[in-house]
């Protein structure tokens, strides 16, 4: 805490300061960006107490800097959004009182696409400020996914900033439950839109980048639409009439995953996601799912998670064929 303290002060000092010196200006901007790092790791290491303490001044700072329009500060802009985050995390609901003076620069940050690294750590604060928010969400749900959607359609925008966004449908989900009914005829689209580019084989399994990217978009896409579709079932697991009416939809969703899964380059977490959706769907329709499963899919997703080397996903494979095998 005291270390959190000494950083703050000197952060709150030279908020203060300007200069209209080039080089001034940097050394001021890049101190402020080491200092903030120190506070966003206190942060991540103390008490939730301790944070309360001083996160009203925490607050003060980081909108200072998330305001500024001088060039020098986009240097820092992702430091700040990153301690945003780290906030969030420790304060959860009580972050509430905040979110009218942050939200503003994290919708701003999404919006400015042409700067795709911070583009896509915003759009990871987003996330976390659904988190927090939980069932206070509500308000902005309308006004969060039309930013995702907007975003996801600026054409060469960088793509590393669409398995966060399609991330962050699947918290939108968690955080309002059978509410999200309201946004599917939205939101499905955008999911299948997403599915027709995660089909696409990995071609040059040597290029590490192609692949964590694609895998990461078929990893956060799965993850999203498992998330809706848990929000739309019963205490039970069972599907709630919503959900039996989108079930063509759930349908057409499985027909790209057993695409996806014929790509050898398709991960071991992959794999595991993909069980515990099939599992939900075997718990949720019963019989009425099988035709859209098919065993030949379900003994791949189970060879291949039985080969892995990861409890977790062995665990998963076994528990999704344990629900296919009673249907």
């Amino acid at each position: 805490n005291e270390y959190a303290t000494q950083a703050l002060e000197r952060l709150l000092d030279t908020a203060g300061k300007k200069s209209s010196n080039p080089s001034e200006l940097k050394l001021l901007v890049s101190l402020q960006g080491r200092l903030c790092s120190v506070v966003q790791q206190c942060v991540e290491v103390l008490e939730v107490d301790s944070v309360k303490e001083f996160s009203d001044n925490f607050v003060e700072v980081l909108d200072f800097i998330l305001s500024q329009t001088v060039s020098a500060y986009e240097e820092i802009a992702e430091d700040a959004l990153i301690a945003c985050s780290s906030l969030m995390r420790k304060l959860d609901q009580e972050f509430d009182r905040y979110v009218e003076t942050i939200k503003p620069h994290v919708m701003s940050y999404i919006r400015n696409t042409s700067h795709g690294q911070t583009c896509t750590v915003a759009v990871g604060v987003l996330s976390d400020l659904v988190g927090c928010l939980h069932e206070n969400i509500a308000p902005y749900t309308q006004e969060f996914l039309s930013l995702l959607m907007e975003v996801l359609a600026v054409q060469g925008i960088d793509r590393s900033v669409k398995p966060q966004a399609l991330s962050t449908f699947g918290d939108i989900a968690n955080a309002i439950g059978a509410n999200i009914e309201e946004f599917l005829p939205v939101i499905f689209p955008v999911l299948e839109n997403a599915a027709e580019s995660a089909i696409e084989p990995i071609h040059n399994a040597m290029d590490e980048d192609d692949v964590e990217f694609t895998n990461a978009l078929r990893e956060n896409l799965i993850e999203a639409y498992t998330s809706i579709f848990q929000s739309l079932t019963d205490e039970k697991a069972n599907a709630t009439p919503v959900l039996v009416s989108a079930s063509g939809n759930v349908s057409k969703f499985l027909e790209y995953l057993q695409q996806i899964c014929q790509d050898p380059n398709f991960s071991i977490d992959g794999i595991r996601l993909t069980a515990g959706l099939i599992g939900d769907c075997c718990r949720a329709f019963g019989p009425d799912i099988k035709p859209a499963l098919g065993r030949d899919f379900v003994n791949y997703v189970v060879t291949r998670g039985r080969s892995s080397d990861d409890s977790a996903t062995i665990s998963t494979v076994e528990w999704m064929n344990k629900h296919y095998s009673r249907l």
